[in-house]
């Protein structure tokens, strides 16, 4: 009998064996390597099919879904397989032997067993590793061959030229008409300057003179409602902007709230006490709506208001069942509500006194802002430009007078060479796009045709994931070139900026640059609807409150993406079953997510994009570590965040890690050092003592460390640097005299030639030491941005001037300067440059522009901030050259002893668009003329002297609040002023606006608000 049992018991164990090799030579046959290939090409084929095929068949989108799903396991499988066989490499190697004169202690039983029992340690796991793999691999096979068996109707075959390069989207619809009320679709404030035509701002008086006129029955139960009706992009938001600016001087106290269709009721009575600007403190900690509407009623009682209500979807549940009773309730009689809509239903439902339905731009309204936004504003291409002018106006007829719709379609046409065969090209391209596509509602043809357009897909895919950032959201660059790498879209961040450039390039997105010299961006709303809608598709999804009561909160799509908007701790519970999420991006939180007892972490095995932005988390879990999968990691604005968890080594895959603003953060853990694929590092505004020592052996990856702090002690030195090759952005922080110059030289920065961007800060007066330091930390010439703050020298570093691709340059805070450096203008690259805070400097010469007055040869922007003490401003006044050709703009901010600019400046700029004079009280500017380039003049605060300005045709904004002495010529005339401001005291108008009004229609103006000046 017992013979009998064993050999039953051998059998089945060697067909458990022979089943377990079979298994594991099915993972050998296909490999790590193998696997990846296989990606490739999967990636190619769902990226590289048609969107003529795919927009019209719901069944082929479903079975392109599936294939995605396929690619998004197998990358996880992947990446799962790589982490394995880490874990197995380390524990094949004898940790355990001796480093140096270390002792180990054999008599410790515990360690003496882990030393004996490691290679059975590895062999077991070893198997158990191979057998998870090779059963989640056939998994995959059998759900690829399930599809490719459907072959034929997928249709995956496409040629080697529609590969990345040259592949269009997929692009998601079904067969039948689909309503899309994704993304909020409205003008940014980036082109409000742009899409203002005559006819709104004589709409915009029109409604401000209803508005204002009172009537015998306004009190609290009639408060009177006017509607703005219109497609998205069209002006409403414009419109109202106006509205409002114009009832400045009305007795309204403003309130402007941006409803958008998934509203949340906590953030909008939060909207209208940050407009009444109430100083109860209460409503800024969140937490309980009922408290918070009481404290709404008492912000508003007693006062006549003017509410704008923008982009409202649905008036029912917001207006006529919540906000209305609040309103009426406590404002006093007068008030007014303004409603912004694209659906006339909303208008009705809230019974607006007056529906006003915003009308497109006129042709030659339209013809002008095309013509700006193909860069045709120069001379010399007008004629090129009134050829082009009738099939201009044939492709203007597909934008229906929509600005923004003419914005997107200039930027397109700005790609293309001005000549009529490629506009002619581009005419039939449209008309083809049109027959061909079959878009839902809500999406526009020219916002598609833009996406379309777009050279690649990854390109494609960069665009569509900017959507995940919510409406008129400010996005660092930086940031959004760090989440492009870490998703994978770019290979480096250089690769990131040429995406940066291309969407740009056709208005997709919207930079800007600070006043600090940051760059920003945003997704204009047009174009997130766009992205938006794609991402909807694509597994991903924006999440705000109101989705979360909905229909969307119990969604069975597998989501991907993921970003939630005023989220509260509530939201867990929903994020916990999201098992396959790869990014999750927290805007606007107001109640803290408590990460160590809510246990979410351990729920997200997928995730590599995680953003706790402000998300007022205290304390990090250990859990944090089981997140190999993780690349970026944000924890920025934390404030009440001590410490780090120790298992944040064992984030092997992790590139970015954002630590900024986390003001309690004094201290890295040991096991930071374990980071060996960080790439960026950010802990501006952190409390850190400074970074671990041998931060440059164990981390070698790093592009980008700021703040990089120097202390005296054990933490990181200067010496650190030498082996950081790959750095792109350093910013060096000197505490004390922490460097000497032999560090300085060992830190080796000339050699560093892939570095872009450095800020060097000093803190504290005692590190004023030897200025030979600072000579030996000279950088690599491949400089580019530098910023240098509370620089205790008299001069600047013998090495500036030998920096010949240096673009930007920003000095803040070097009082002891005596005079400016001559050496700047020898900069021939220099693009952008600020001075702030130069206390010491009375006089800044000839010698600042050079011998000859040829220095700055490309210099676009140059500002002068808060130096008290500077007096007078002198240049040669025969100068053979051009005086800084390339000259933009030009600001003096707060600087209120400066008594004139050089005589011959201002004519010498030739291309000078905008002139900014701010608190500069004694400066003797009597005139400004001859600037035909000139679009902006702004001279504000107590300065009376400007007496004239004239042959200014460009000019489209006036601020000369206080200038009472100007005086315009009859002949003068501002056809392009769409903006003026003066200052009105006892109904006062100075006479040089009353001599405007003879040659310029005032009605057209667009009003323009700075603190307490008059707007007209």
């Amino acid at each position: 009998m017992f013979e009998v049992l064993a050999a039953q018991l051998f059998a089945a164990v060697r067909d458990a064996l022979e089943a377990e090799a079979a298994l594991q030579k099915e993972a050998k046959l296909h490999s790590a390597e193998e696997l990846q290939g296989t990606l490739e090409v999967l990636r190619n084929k769902v990226y590289g099919i048609r969107m003529a095929t795919f927009v019209r068949n719901p069944d082929i989108r479903y079975r392109i879904q599936l294939l995605q799903d396929i690619i998004y396991d197998a990358e996880d499988l992947l990446q799962e397989s790589q982490h394995r066989n880490a874990q197995l490499t380390r524990l094949s190697v004898d940790h355990l032997r001796p480093h140096g004169d270390a002792h180990v202690n054999w008599l410790d039983g515990r360690l003496l067993l882990a030393f004996v029992t490691r290679p059975y340690q590895y062999f077991f796991r070893n198997v158990f590793s191979n057998h998870v793999i090779a059963l989640k691999l056939r998994g995959l096979n059998s759900r690829l061959k399930a599809l490719k068996d459907q072959k034929s109707e997928l249709d995956l075959n496409i040629s080697a030229a529609e590969s990345d390069d040259a592949a269009a989207a997929a692009v998601p619809a079904g067969g039948s008409k689909e309503v899309y009320y994704g993304g909020v679709m409205r003008a940014t404030a980036a082109h409000t300057d742009d899409i203002v035509g005559k006819k709104l701002h004589s709409d915009a008086s029109f409604l401000h003179a209803m508005l204002t006129h009172k009537s015998k029955r306004d009190d609290k139960e009639n408060l009177r409602i006017y509607a703005i009706v219109g497609p998205g992009g069209i002006g409403k938001t414009t419109l109202a902007n106006l509205i409002v600016h114009k009832c400045k001087d009305d007795s309204f106290v403003h309130a402007w709230i941006t409803v958008s269709r998934k509203f949340d009721k906590f953030g909008i009575l939060k909207r209208i006490m940050v407009s009444l600007k109430a100083e109860n403190g209460r409503w800024k900690a969140g937490g309980d709506l009922t408290l918070l509407e009481k404290d709404v009623r008492d912000a508003v009682k007693g006062k006549k208001l003017l509410v704008v209500l923008d982009d409202v979807w649905e008036a029912m549940e917001l207006w006529n069942f919540w906000l209305c009773f609040l309103i009426k309730s406590s404002c006093s009689p007068g008030s007014r509500v303004v409603v912004t809509t694209r659906n006339w239903d909303v208008a009705d439902q809230m019974l607006a006194v007056y529906t006003h339905p915003v009308q497109p731009l006129a042709k030659e309204e339209s013809w002008h802002l095309l013509c700006r936004y193909t860069g045709a504003s120069a001379m010399e291409t007008k004629q090129i430009m009134e050829d082009l002018k009738p099939t201009g106006l044939e492709i203007l007829q597909r934008c229906y007078g929509n600005p923004m719709a003419i914005i997107t379609v200039g930027g397109l046409l700005s790609l293309q060479e001005k000549r009529l065969d490629a506009w002619e090209l581009f005419l039939d391209k449209c008309i083809q796009f049109e027959s061909r596509l079959d878009l839902p509602v809500g999406i526009q043809r020219h916002l598609y045709a833009a996406f379309d357009d777009l050279p690649s897909s990854i390109l494609k895919q960069s665009f569509v994931y900017c959507s995940l950032f919510p409406d008129d959201h400010e996005i660092p660059c930086s940031d959004l070139f760090e989440l492009w790498v870490a998703e994978g879209f770019a290979r480096d961040e250089e690769e990131a900026k040429r995406w940066f450039v291309l969407l740009t390039q056709r208005n997709m997105l919207v930079p800007w640059l600070k006043p600090d010299f940051t760059r920003m961006c945003k997704i204009d709303g047009l174009s997130s609807s766009i992205g938006g809608y794609l991402m909807m598709h694509s597994s991903g999804l924006v999440l705000d409150q109101a989705d979360r009561r909905g229909r969307l909160y119990t969604t069975k799509t597998t989501l991907r993406r993921l970003s939630l908007v005023n989220g509260t701790a509530k939201d867990v519970d929903f994020l916990k079953r999201q098992a396959s999420l790869r990014t999750l991006l927290l805007f606007n939180h107001r109640q803290g997510f408590p990460l160590h007892r809510v246990k979410l972490l351990d729920k997200l095995s997928c995730i590599r994009v995680l953003s706790l932005r402000e998300a007022l988390t205290d304390e990090m879990p250990d859990s944090l570590g089981s997140l190999f999968r993780l690349r970026y990691l944000d924890l920025s604005g934390n404030k009440e965040m001590k410490k780090l968890p120790e298992s944040i080594g064992e984030l092997s895959n992790l590139q970015v890690l954002r630590l900024q603003a986390c003001e309690k953060l004094q201290q890295l853990p040991q096991s930071f050092l374990k980071l060996s694929q960080l790439e960026y590092f950010d802990a501006q505004g952190t409390a850190l003592r400074g970074l671990p020592s041998k931060i440059g052996e164990n981390m070698s990856k790093l592009r980008k460390i700021t703040p990089f702090r120097l202390h005296l002690g054990e933490m990181a030195t200067v010496k650190d640097l030498k082996q950081l090759a790959e750095l792109r952005t350093l910013g060096i922080e000197i505490v004390g005299n922490s460097v000497g110059t032999q560090e300085a030289i060992t830190a080796d920065l000339i050699n560093k030639k892939r570095l872009r961007e450095l800020k060097l800060t000093w803190v504290g007066n005692e590190a004023a030491g030897d200025q030979q330091v600072v000579d030996e930390l000279h950088p690599s010439p491949s400089i580019e941005d530098l910023r240098i703050r509370h620089y205790h020298w008299r001069s600047l570093p013998n090495w500036l001037e030998l920096l010949p691709n240096l673009r930007m340059l920003y000095l803040e805070g070097c009082n002891n300067f005596t005079e400016m450096p001559s050496s700047l203008c020898r900069l021939q690259n220099l693009e952008h440059l600020q001075f702030k805070g130069a206390s010491a400097v009375r006089s800044i010469g000839p010698e600042f522009f050079g011998d000859d007055g040829s220095g700055f040869p490309k210099l676009k922007v140059l500002r002068f901030n808060d130096m008290s003490n500077w007096e007078s401003w002198e240049m040669k006044q025969s100068s053979p050259c051009a005086l800084m050709p390339c000259l933009q703009i030009l600001g003096i901010y707060r600087c209120p002893n400066l008594k004139s600019l050089p005589e011959g400046l201002l004519e010498g700029l030739r291309f000078l668009r905008h002139l900014r004079i701010v608190e500069a009280s004694k400066l003797e500017l009597l005139a400004v003329e001859n600037l035909s380039a000139l679009e902006s003049l702004v001279v504000l605060g107590k300065n009376d002297k400007l007496q004239r300005v004239s042959n200014l045709t460009g000019l489209r904004c006036l601020a000369v609040p206080y200038c009472l002495k100007l005086r315009i010529a009859a002949e003068e005339s501002f056809d392009a002023l769409e903006a003026a401001k003066v200052y009105k005291k006892n109904n006062f108008l100075p006479d040089w606006l009353k001599e405007l009004s003879e040659s310029t229609d005032l009605q057209k103006l667009k009003p323009f608000v700075i603190n307490r000046y008059y707007v007209y």
